[in-house]
Order: C-alpha cells, then sequence, then structure tokens
C-alpha cells in the first residue's frame, strides 16, 4: 500500500454509497491505488472485491478521464490549493475539488460570476452532505475530496 494510504483503508458503508453513486451514473475516478482494506477485519476483503477490477488512474489523467469542460461563465474558484474538475449532471453543475496533500486545507470559494449560490457538499470519505452558500470556505482534509453540487432552483 506505500504511497496509497489516501485510499488504503474505506468503511465498508461508503464502499457500498459509491457503488451506488456508479449504478446512478455518477463516475467514480481511483487515482494512484484501489481500497485494499474496511474497517474492521471482516470487510477487508469484501472492500477489496468491490475494486478489484477498476482502474486506477495517475494524477495527471484525471482531467482527460472527467471530460470535457464546461462552456465560460460557470468556474468555481478555489486557488492553487486544491485540484478542481467541473461537470454537469442532470443540469446541475458539479465541482469536484481534490486536496492531493496531507495537511487539511481551507480554501476560499467563489463563483467568476461574483454571485452567490446555494450549493450541496458532499464528502466522499464519510458520505456527509451539507448545505453551504457560496462565497464562502470550504475545509478539505489532507488526501481527501469534496464535490460541490448546485443546489436545484
Amino acid at each position: 500500500m506505500r504511497g496509497c494510504a489516501q485510499v488504503g483503508l474505506l468503511p465498508l458503508a461508503v464502499a457500498r454509497k459509491l457503488e451506488e453513486f456508479e449504478k446512478g451514473g455518477g463516475k467514480v475516478l481511483w487515482v494512484k491505488c484501489l481500497p485494499q482494506l474496511g474497517d474492521t477485519p471482516e470487510e477487508h476483503e469484501k472492500v477489496k472485491s468491490m475494486f478489484a477490477k477498476k482502474n486506477v488512474l495517475s494524477p495527471g489523467l484525471v482531467a482527460e478521464a472527467i471530460g470535457t469542460a464546461l462552456p465560460p461563465g460557470f468556474t468555481l474558484e478555489t486557488g492553487p490549493e486544491v485540484l478542481t474538475a467541473r461537470f454537469t449532471r442532470d443540469g446541475r453543475r458539479i465541482n469536484y475539488l481534490v486536496n492531493y496533500r496531507s495537511d487539511k486545507v481551507t480554501v476560499p470559494v467563489t463563483l467568476s460570476s461574483g454571485s452567490g449560490r446555494a450549493f450541496d457538499v458532499y464528502n466522499p470519505m464519510d458520505g456527509t452532505i451539507h448545505h453551504q452558500q457560496l462565497p464562502g470556505t470550504l475545509t478539505i482534509q489532507g488526501n481527501a475530496s469534496l464535490m460541490v453540487v448546485e443546489s436545484p432552483k
């Protein structure tokens, strides 16, 4: 697992949520490595087998795997501390923010238009969802990510 501590352990409940997300049409990208362990010894083999056939990407291939960029005018700005990927699903704008560093970061998040908007922030590490008005700030744990999804109008 050298170099893969950020996803070496994944609770079975979170793994199942990711599986549901993919079945619903979502895209999950595994960068550098796959989960090998669950929260408990009883979960280890289940988690490992769930992801055994998934593809692993190098960080340089993430943008290409996500797909085409959105039209100009839709930009959630976070600064250089995180990687950002943008896409739409069912007419909702989505930003995937990745902190590839080991320390947590708190970043200012604004819309390029300067306007305010409501977003739902999904944490794939623990399955939580919280509502957030932007502009604002988001804290992303080390070696983790957040999905920022435009709330329905």
